[in-house]
C-alpha cells in the first residue's frame, strides 16, 4: 500500500498494467531489523489469470522469505510451491533481492527475470548484476535448482538499483521502436543529474513520463513495472 522507509536508502516504485488488473508484481519484505527484501516477478500472462497467479506468488514469497537470507533458498522453495499448479503455458520470472542495512551487502537471485541494472554514485558507467537463472514453472525443480546462481555486491552512497519487468524496455511506439535498455539506462544517468527531481522518487517519475512520452498513443500491450533502491548512506 505504501512504500517502506529503511535507515540509509530511499525506495521507489511504479507499475502499470496494460488491461485492468495486470501479472506484474512488486515488493518489499522486512526479514529482520538488519535485512530487507526487495521482490519484482512478471507473470506470462495479463488480466485474470495473470493476477490470479501473481497474487499465489506473493503469498509463497512471504512464507518462503521468513527468516530466510539466502534469496536463492527463496526461490527455490517457491518453485516447489508453485510450479505443480501453473499451466503448461504459463511460467512465472522473478527477482529477488536481500539488503544488508549495516554492510550494504546486496544479495541477488534471478528466475529468468531482467538483469538489475546499478547506476554508481560516482557517475561512473552504469553495469548490470549477472546471475542465471530460469523461470518458476520452466523446468523441474532439479533443473531450477542447477540452473540458479546467488550473487552479492556491496553498494556505496550515492549508488542506485533498478530492477523492472521487460514491458518497460519493450515498450514500442507508433513505429514499433522499442524503448530498449540504452533508452532506460540514459533516463537513470540523466536523473540522477536532475536537480529539479531529485532522489529516487524522482528517478522513478522521470523514467514513468519519459516511457509514456515515448509510446504516446500506442495501445500498451504489456505491464510495466520498476522499482528502485537508492543507497543515501
Amino acid at each position: 500500500k505504501e512504500i517502506p522507509v529503511i535507515p540509509g536508502a530511499e525506495l521507489a516504485a511504479f507499475s502499470l498494467a496494460a488491461q485492468q488488473i495486470g501479472g506484474d508484481y512488486y515488493d518489499f519484505v522486512r526479514i529482520d531489523e538488519r535485512h530487507f527484501g526487495i521482490a519484482i516477478a512478471d507473470v506470462s500472462g495479463k488480466g485474470v489469470a495473470g493476477a490470479i497467479v501473481m497474487s499465489l506468488c506473493r503469498g509463497a514469497l512471504r512464507i518462503k522469505a521468513q527468516n530466510n537470507l539466502s534469496p536463492a533458498a527463496v526461490l527455490r522453495g517457491m518453485q516447489e510451491v508453485l510450479s505443480p499448479d501453473l499451466a503448461e503455458d504459463m511460467f512465472i520470472t522473478l527477482l529477488y533481492m536481500i539488503y544488508d542495512l549495516d554492510t550494504r551487502e546486496l544479495r541477488v537471485a534471478r528466475a529468468g527475470h531482467t538483469h538489475p541494472l546499478v547506476n554508481p554514485g560516482n557517475h561512473g558507467k552504469p553495469w548490470t548484476i549477472d546471475s542465471a537463472g530460469i523461470g518458476i514453472g520452466i523446468a523441474d525443480n532439479e533443473s531450477f535448482s542447477a540452473a540458479l546462481e546467488e550473487v552479492s555486491v556491496t553498494l556505496s552512497p550515492g549508488d542506485t538499483v533498478v530492477v523492472y519487468t521487460d514491458g518497460v524496455t519493450e515498450a514500442m511506439d507508433q513505429r514499433q521502436n522499442e524503448w530498449g535498455v540504452l533508452n532506460l539506462v540514459k533516463t537513470i544517468q540523466l536523473s540522477s543529474l536532475d536537480g529539479d527531481h531529485p532522489g529516487v522518487q524522482g528517478l522513478a517519475e522521470t523514467v514513468q513520463q519519459k516511457l509514456l512520452q515515448f509510446t504516446g498513443d500506442m495501445p500498451q500491450y504489456d505491464d510495466m513495472t520498476l522499482v528502485a533502491l537508492r543507497i543515501s548512506s
